[in-house]
C-alpha cells in the first residue's frame, strides 16, 4: 500500500502540471502580473495564489498578536499575499498560555474571564475582528484552523467506552469562570 501511494504522488507531481502552467522567470517583467507585488493580483491563474501561516508555535503570550498580524497586513497585500491562515482563535485550557490546540469555549474569541484570562494568547474579540476587516479590506481572504476534534479543561466524567473518567464534562463552566465582579 505505501509502495502504491507513492507512486501516486510521484505520478501527479511529475505530470500534475502542463509546460505551459510554470513561469519563466527570467522573462518575468515589472509590468508581469503573476510577479508578486506586480500589477492586479486578482488576476493571476489559479494555482498562483499564496497563503501565509500567520502564525508559529511559539508566537508571544500576552494578548498581542491579533495587532502584530494586522499591522503587517499592507505589506503582505504588496508582496502578494492572498490569504492568511491564523491560528485557533478560541479559548482553551491554558487561557492566555495556550496556542488554542487545547480548545475549552468555541464561542470565547477573547471575551469571557475563564480559564485564567479574558483575552486568548493572542487577543481579544474586537482584536481579531479588526485584523479581519483589515484583511478584508486589502483583499486578503482569512482561513481560520478550528480544532474540532479536541477538547480540554472540562470537567471529569464517567467515560462509558474506557470505563475510566475522561474530562468531557462543558456543561458547568461556573468552576472556570473567575467573578469579574
Amino acid at each position: 500500500m505505501k509502495n502504491l501511494l507513492l507512486t501516486a504522488a510521484a505520478v501527479c507531481f511529475l505530470f500534475g502540471c502542463s509546460r505551459e502552467e510554470f513561469i519563466d522567470d527570467t522573462q518575468a517583467t515589472a509590468t508581469d502580473p503573476t510577479v508578486a507585488g506586480n500589477g492586479d493580483l486578482a488576476s493571476r491563474s489559479i494555482g498562483g495564489k499564496v497563503m501565509m501561516q500567520a502564525f508559529y508555535w511559539d508566537v508571544p503570550a500576552g494578548g498581542t498578536w491579533w495587532n502584530t498580524v494586522n499591522a503587517k497586513i499592507p505589506a503582505w497585500k504588496n508582496a502578494g499575499i492572498d490569504a492568511i491562515w491564523l491560528p485557533p482563535a478560541t479559548k482553551a485550557q491554558n487561557g492566555g498560555y495556550s496556542m488554542g490546540y487545547d480548545p475549552f469555549d468555541y464561542y470565547d474569541f477573547g471575551s469571557y474571564n475563564q480559564m485564567g484570562s479574558v483575552e486568548t494568547r493572542f487577543g481579544s474579540l474586537a482584536e481579531i475582528q479588526t485584523l479581519i476587516a483589515t484583511a478584508h479590506t486589502n483583499d486578503i481572504s482569512v482561513i481560520a484552523d478550528i480544532v474540532i476534534n479536541h477538547n480540554s479543561g472540562g470537567a471529569s466524567e464517567a467515560n462509558p467506552f474506557t470505563g475510566g473518567t475522561t474530562y468531557t464534562n462543558f456543561r458547568d463552566w461556573s468552576k472556570f469562570c473567575v467573578n469579574s465582579s
